[in-house]
């Protein structure tokens, strides 16, 4: 039984190395995606309080809900793209303005690998 039970996992390992099982040849076709600038952003959302529910989603309306409670127009305006802190400045006030409707401690403006930090 151990030496049929290894040569189908031998078998596998060779079908899968033969096939060049590449997980991410689909998500490569058309590129990677850029995120949105931080400072280019018009707006990141419409300031809604949301949840993971049917109700809490339509709160965003179009948009997503980030983070299970805060509303931003595009996932790419949550997790958006910056060069340096000031460029974090906006949406760090957007997400505060919500953080302190839900007496949470607020985040600050960083800009972290070229994406602003602090989850919503």
């Amino acid at each position: 039984m151990k030496t049929t039970r290894r040569s189908w996992i031998i078998a596998v390992a060779l079908v899968l190395t033969v096939a060049g099982c590449d997980d991410n040849a689909e998500l490569d076709k058309d590129g990677p995606v850029k995120p949105a600038a931080c400072a280019s952003a018009p707006q990141f959302g419409n300031g809604q309080l949301c949840d993971d529910t049917p109700a809490g989603r339509a709160a965003c309306g179009t948009g997503v809900c980030a983070g299970g409670w805060l509303c931003f127009d595009a996932p790419r305006l949550a997790f958006c793209s910056c060069s340096t802190d000031a460029d974090c400045e906006r949406r760090a006030t957007y997400v505060n303005q919500a953080r302190a409707q839900r007496k949470m401690a607020p985040i600050t403006a960083s800009c972290e690998a070229g994406r602003c930090a602090g989850f919503p």
